[in-house]
């Protein structure tokens, strides 16, 4: 009964050691792209405002022309777009790598279950020839 246990805890412990990478890169791709998801959704609500007050002055000049208020917005409202442009392509290539990290780790599990497949053949031949 002990042997059997043993062998149980063993058996556990090998199959759980390929799971831990898949689950752990799972976890870090989540994590980022909700960091990506706040990041935009704070950016549009700032190029939002900031469009909605140039709208607000642009009605109180009458189409008089670009104030220097309004200038400086659009500048603003430029470089935020642009800094939203870059965020966006930076977490792209962070989820693609943490993609292709997941791949490996899905290759690496199929490869450990082959081996435990083996494994587990070989046992069984063991425990028939005792």
């Amino acid at each position: 009964m002990e042997t059997i246990h043993a062998l149980l805890q063993e058996r556990n412990a090998f199959e759980t050691e390929p799971f831990l990478a898949v689950h752990n890169s799972n976890a870090a791709l989540n994590t980022t792209v909700i960091e990506i998801k706040h990041r935009c959704d704070v950016l549009l609500m700032e190029n939002e405002s900031q469009k909605d007050e140039l709208d607000r002055l642009r009605f109180q000049l009458n189409n008089k022309g670009p104030t220097k208020t309004e200038t400086r917005l659009y500048e603003k409202i430029s470089k935020l777009e642009e800094q939203m442009n870059e965020n966006r392509d930076l977490e792209e290539a962070k989820i693609n790598k943490l993609k292709e990290q997941l791949q490996d780790a899905e290759k690496e599990k199929k490869l450990a279950e082959i081996q435990y497949d083996g494994l587990k053949d070989t046992i069984t031949r063991l425990q028939e020839e005792n």
